[in-house]
């Protein structure tokens, strides 16, 4: 079985059009946290299990995988307070895990990084990725839209038990 078609249509990513509709938001009434004059960056993150046997069958999103990426951005905060940090993941549950304690007590101790726990707006990673000066990500689906829409990334492609999980 096969088809043949005369002509083919590239049509992109699939949801790239969210960023179209949402491109017009540069207001950062998105993130009230923000003072004026701070640059936007969204840390998209990996989510995290809450079972401890099963977090340890699951190297790439393991606790301590996950650890490397948030103490890296929070490091990044540290050095660059002009700049406003916001965690983003497909939830936010890791922060009631008690490995993530020390994490979430720096990220309290800093006034430019923040946890988005608004999973009740829809589309709403798209509309701070759309609003956002740079997309710091683990590798997912969103960052790959938004490399493709053409916004700043930095793909974080690291963790405490290898030095590559990307493979180009």
């Amino acid at each position: 079985f096969s088809i043949h078609a005369d002509q083919y249509i590239p049509v992109g990513q699939p949801r790239v059009d969210l960023f179209h509709k949402y491109s017009h938001l540069k207001d950062y009434g998105l993130v009230p946290e923000m003072k004026d004059g701070q640059k936007l960056v969204v840390a998209l993150n990996f989510h995290s299990v809450t079972d401890p046997e099963i977090n340890r069958l699951l190297p790439v999103i393991s606790w301590e995988a996950n650890k490397v990426f948030f103490n890296d951005v929070i490091e990044l905060a540290e050095k660059y307070p002009n700049m406003f940090f916001l965690f983003r993941g497909k939830n936010s549950t890791w922060v009631d895990i008690p490995a993530f304690i020390d994490v979430m007590e720096k990220i309290s101790s800093l006034e430019n990084i923040a946890v988005d726990t608004d999973f009740d707006t829809l589309e709403r990673s798209y509309m701070l990725c759309s609003s956002c000066d740079l997309i710091i990500a683990r590798h997912t689906s969103l960052v790959d839209e938004a490399y493709a829409y053409g916004k700043q990334v930095i793909v974080h492609d690291y963790s405490h038990n290898s030095n590559r999980l990307i493979g180009y």
